[in-house]
């Protein structure tokens, strides 16, 4: 393969789904942890590769050009299709089963990773910022999404694992850590469960952890209040 650098950060959720993919297809790749809170995505070194400044951010380096990418779904994408002649099946090649994880990941995009935005922006907008009835509906419907998907399946396009049930455990990991009580939505909880035995998986459950206290430290209640 193509010498590769994939920047992230460990508190980040998108930075956390990719890394999982990079582990679980064992990607020789070159790691470049950024710390978010001390502003290093936005130094001018990370954004002359990104002007964004968000992470995660690949950059493909194929002799001639840098390819660079960001956006966790599409670096997901990528780097599942980049790998699939070494014969792994996280993202098969059928065009159906691909159009299902797609489906998967853009709800991850713009629903469940929504709710913890909402989560995480609330948490940094004042002094005791206290979790609505609002904020709790929308995390139960984002969730009983998930729970429908699941249904009669032990992954979420299925009984295979693919690309889209590492980035709906990085979300589905953050909102644990967040306080939330994944124990009420049992085929979720039993997923959640069978996803520990993948590789990377520790890494980012202290990521999310990381992340997790310090929003709880910021917010006045709990999702239990």
């Amino acid at each position: 393969m193509t010498p590769m650098t994939l920047y992230v950060a460990s508190m980040s959720t998108p930075s956390r789904a990719v890394l999982l993919v990079v582990r679980n297809l064992s990607i020789d790749i070159e790691i470049k942890q950024l710390n978010l809170l001390a502003g290093e995505h936005r130094r001018s070194e990370f954004t002359k590769i990104n002007p964004r400044c968000c992470v995660p951010t690949l950059v493909d380096n194929d002799g001639h050009n840098d390819f660079i990418l960001w956006e966790s779904k599409a670096i997901m994408i990528y780097l599942a299709e980049k790998c699939q002649r070494f014969g792994h099946s996280l993202y098969p090649k059928c065009i159906k089963t691909r159009a299902v994880i797609h489906q998967r990941l853009f709800h991850d995009a713009s629903e469940l990773y929504v709710r913890i935005l909402d989560i995480a922006n609330l948490a940094f907008s004042g002094v005791n910022p206290m979790i609505t009835v609002q904020h709790k509906e929308n995390l139960k419907k984002a969730l009983q999404i998930l729970e429908s998907f699941l249904e009669g399946h032990d992954y979420m396009t299925g009984n295979s694992i693919t690309i889209c049930d590492f980035a709906y455990f990085a979300s589905v990991c953050t909102l644990v850590h967040f306080g939330y009580a994944i124990s009420k939505f049992p085929c979720i909880s039993q997923w959640y469960q069978r996803m520990k035995k993948y590789e990377g998986i520790k890494e980012c459950d202290e990521g999310a952890q990381e992340f997790g206290e310090m929003i709880k430290g910021k917010l006045g209640n709990s999702f239990n209040d």
